[in-house]
């Protein structure tokens, strides 16, 4: 397929909605403030956790979506609904969740203090914990020893890294020897982990989650079988092991319109690898993100300038209202996070001059030289002003890692339904106003400290 058969592909697959957001002034003109938004299939969100439930169906599986990925409530309360659970990197994630109602919440994260424990474990039953270090094994020691008449069995797990090697990313790695993550499984530790298991009975649990883009199915399997020979040898050694999480990980494409993965064959390859997992001896969780969360969602800006000849003569510069202030990795890690991107007419439609492409880079508002959304991409030679530009799989880790920096507002998004008569469109997040944005930045006044 030509990149300007390519392009039209994607034109035709986003115009029928951009155009019915525009009939209905979702996205302003580019001479109003902020016109961007974003645009969440809500369709595409149902099926793929449908995909999910009826690829590890049974009741001893707890599946979770991570909160981080895109914490719009809309979205979340639809995985609850969905019967799926929620997976927590703090416990403003954790309140959160247990706001949208959701049954089974997972806490994760790698740094927590006792007090993040206490209100996780105390005040919020159907809460699972995962600890990160030896220090917090401190913490959770004098919460058993606080409340004695309560049961932490079945509540409380360890990360183990399994020490699997690397992806394509090392920023989103998790199971290296050196990560951030966890406590490494290799031959100088194994002794040590299993006598944390020994010497806490509450620790019931063994929590793995080898990284996310950028890491294959062939990595996820073999941190599973590593996982699962570690928790035979806990069980000889007399320690009971009552949860597996297994983690997410699976990857999404960025540069197809399909999955990279479906579940289905995720699950088949697990089975292949431990079938052991699912004998239903074990509790098993999940934590998928990426994957579920990210395809549903496009960008909309309008085309703000374009810098052309004689400025930019080889290379045009399309100067859009969003940028690294939604887009963190894209700026910094741009070859490796890398979008795809449409422009379509002012109307939403396709563009008239999309069978003539040309190189361009496409950068964000910010005053910061390394705004750019991506670089060398293909639009139409004859891109301009008030034109719609289209980021592609955009509903995950983009409006979740928002920027304060210039103070620039976060657009709406809205979720979206197709019917016959045409598509349906929901607020999920409206736009945040000017002064929601400053009240970010304290009050005028300066205000002594009360003791």
């Amino acid at each position: 397929m030509t990149e300007v058969e390519a392009f039209a592909k994607r034109a035709d697959k986003v115009s029928g909605v951009v155009k019915a957001a525009v009939d209905q002034a979702l996205l302003p003109s580019f001479k109003e403030s902020a016109p961007s938004c974003d645009l969440y299939d809500l369709d595409a969100l149902d099926g793929r956790l449908k995909e999910m439930r009826e690829a590890f169906p049974e009741d001893f599986v707890k599946n979770a979506v991570a909160v981080k990925a895109n914490p719009t409530a809309g979205i979340l309360s639809r995985v609850v609904n969905a019967g799926i659970g929620l997976e927590c990197a703090s416990v403003g994630e954790v309140m959160h969740s247990i706001s949208m109602g959701a049954e089974h919440v997972i806490f994760d994260s790698p740094c927590k203090s006792k007090a993040d424990l206490q209100e996780v474990l105390l005040k919020h039953s159907h809460t699972y914990v995962n600890l990160d270090n030896e220090r917090e094994f401190d913490d959770i020691n004098e919460i058993v020893q606080e409340n004695p008449s309560w049961d932490f069995s079945r509540r409380v797990g360890l990360r183990i890294n399994p020490v699997v090697g690397a992806g394509a990313i090392a920023s989103v790695s998790t199971a290296a020897r050196g990560s951030k993550f966890g406590l490494p499984l290799v031959e100088e530790t194994r002794d040590r982990l299993v006598n944390l298991y020994k010497d806490n009975k509450w620790l019931q649990g063994v929590h793995i989650h080898v990284g996310s883009q950028g890491c294959s199915m062939d990595m996820l399997v073999s941190g599973a079988e590593k996982i699962l020979a570690f928790v035979k040898l806990l069980e000889d050694n007399g320690c009971t092991i009552k949860v597996i999480d297994i983690g997410g990980g699976l990857p999404t494409s960025y540069k197809e319109n399909d999955e990279a993965h479906a579940f289905a064959n995720y699950r088949k390859a697990l089975n292949d690898a431990v079938p052991q997992l699912f004998s239903g001896k074990y509790t098993i969780m999940t934590e998928f993100g990426r994957c579920v969360l990210t395809k549903p969602g496009i960008t909309l800006s309008r085309v703000a300038a374009v810098k052309g000849a004689p400025y930019h003569a080889e290379t045009p510069l399309v100067v859009a209202h969003v940028g690294s202030n939604q887009f963190v990795r894209e700026a910094y890690l741009g070859d490796q996070w890398r979008h795809r991107f449409t422009v379509l007419s002012a109307s939403g439609a396709p563009h008239s001059g999309q069978g003539e492409l040309q190189m361009h880079d496409i950068c964000g508002p910010l005053c910061f030289q390394g705004d750019y959304l991506g670089k060398k991409h293909e639009l139409p030679t004859a891109t301009a002003s008030n034109d719609v530009l289209v980021i592609h799989d955009t509903g995950g880790y983009t409006l979740a890692m928002y920027s304060k920096y210039n103070s620039r507002q976060s657009g709406p998004v809205y979720g979206y339904r197709k019917a016959d008569a045409g598509y349906s469109f929901f607020v999920l997040k409206p736009r945040e106003t000017i002064e929601e944005v400053n009240n970010f930045w304290g009050p005028k006044e300066i205000l002594p400290v009360k003791n």
